[in-house]
């Protein structure tokens, strides 16, 4: 899943990432890892409280991010992370995680529930976050 979620990380931030000349190059493919982080952080996080509507939200919004809970604590962790570890400006930073973290959630959404598309799929996607018999739960409460 790493693996996976580093793909579509980098396929979605070569403007806001990998062509930024905010970012000193030598920190591009940490800001990179640093993304990966944060987003399965906050999901670890979200599935260790069993947070099953939070979930679904995220899984049902059609794309629609912009006011979601833990897409919002995501950009928030990620800007507050640029700042403290790759010395960008607040501006840069949270026009980075505004623009890269929804975008980025969005895709994985896109993927998860694309039955054609097996890079992503809840059951692994839970069982990679320590959800254990949380699955189960979660499927019978989509259903």
């Amino acid at each position: 899943m790493i693996e996976n979620l580093t793909k579509l990380i980098r396929e979605n931030s070569i403007e806001l990432i990998l062509n930024n000349q905010a970012i000193k190059n030598e920190n591009k493919e940490a800001v990179i890892s640093e993304t990966v982080n944060v987003i399965i952080s906050q999901l670890k996080k979200e599935v260790s409280k069993l947070n099953i509507a939070g979930l679904t939200e995220i899984l049902k919004s059609n794309g629609n991010l912009s006011n979601n809970k833990i897409v919002l604590a995501m950009v928030s962790n990620f800007s507050e992370s640029l700042l403290a570890k790759f010395e960008l400006n607040n501006n840069d930073a949270e026009h980075i995680s505004q623009n890269l973290i929804p975008t980025i959630m969005h895709q994985l959404i896109l993927k998860t529930n694309d039955l054609n598309d097996d890079s992503f799929n809840i059951q692994g996607l839970l069982s990679n976050l320590g959800g254990g018999g949380f699955v189960g739960m979660f499927k019978n409460f989509l259903s």
